[in-house]
């Protein structure tokens, strides 16, 4: 089962849009649905993209389309876009939809505590695997493409996301880059870096022991190291520090 959301465009005009993060998902999602990526059944996938992936439609994903999973299944939750804390209370972050208001995002935005409520309370599935091409920090504005709607030393998001991964056994959460960092978009690659590299590795870049298997473990190594080469050490991907299985078969390579 798999939620994949991408925002480029929003609604709100003081929100900065973004050059590839719908592509990013779309490309994402195309992989699942393929017999190296795992074969995901389209009945099986909730893709939200731009003017799709408003509040009401991600907590319907999240709360309602994945809680008919079992025990057993597979989860891949995926999201690409900006995210920002709100200015009076930085520590509670949220995921920005296309109709966020950036002047209430308290009524018009996720929180991040959401995701771990549809972990916790709605999603039976005991294996997890969230990535987020996101960066989340505070101010409305920003003249770069980056993943985040400005650069601050508040980046509180991404432990957020590492902490989702206490909240049940076999939770891994991958995320773009650490506290304090952006997450950057490169026209060369035509995706956000972190995407980009988590796309060749899933391909078979990965895929150290050659073993024609990319496990989840492989794929974040790779990554990690891949971004940080890329980005000259200015962003840094993040895993959780729980308990995961770092052979969870991620995708298979033809040969």
């Amino acid at each position: 089962w798999a939620v994949v959301i991408g925002i480029s465009e929003y609604g709100n005009p003081t929100i900065k849009n973004l050059n590839y993060a719908d592509r990013d998902a779309r490309d994402f999602a195309e992989f699942l649905k393929s017999t190296a990526g795992g074969g995901f059944e389209p009945d099986r996938m909730k893709i939200l993209l731009n003017k799709e992936a408003t509040l009401q439609n991600i907590k319907q994903a999240l709360y309602n389309f994945l809680r008919q999973t079992v025990d057993k299944d597979l989860v891949v939750i995926y999201f690409a876009g900006h995210g920002s804390p709100e200015p009076a209370n930085p520590s509670n972050n949220y995921l920005l939809t296309y109709d966020t208001d950036p002047n209430s995002l308290e009524t018009s935005a996720f929180p991040m505590w959401d995701v771990n409520t549809a972990l916790t309370r709605y999603i039976p599935s005991k294996r997890v695997v969230v990535f987020s091409d996101a960066c989340h920090s505070g101010g409305i504005s920003s003249d770069i493409a980056t993943r985040g709607v400005s650069l601050t030393e508040t980046n509180l998001i991404n432990q957020y996301l590492a902490d989702l991964s206490k909240s049940k056994e076999g939770t891994i959460v991958f995320t773009a880059s650490q506290a304090g960092e952006v997450s950057q978009e490169l026209d060369k690659f035509g995706h956000g870096v972190f995407t980009y590299y988590l796309l060749q590795g899933m391909k078979g870049e990965a895929d150290i022991n050659n073993d024609y298997t990319v496990t989840i473990g492989e794929l974040m190594d790779y990554v990690e190291e891949s971004v940080k080469r890329q980005t000259k050490g200015n962003q840094h991907p993040t895993r959780n520090q729980g308990t995961y299985d770092r052979d969870l078969t991620i995708s298979l390579i033809p040969h």
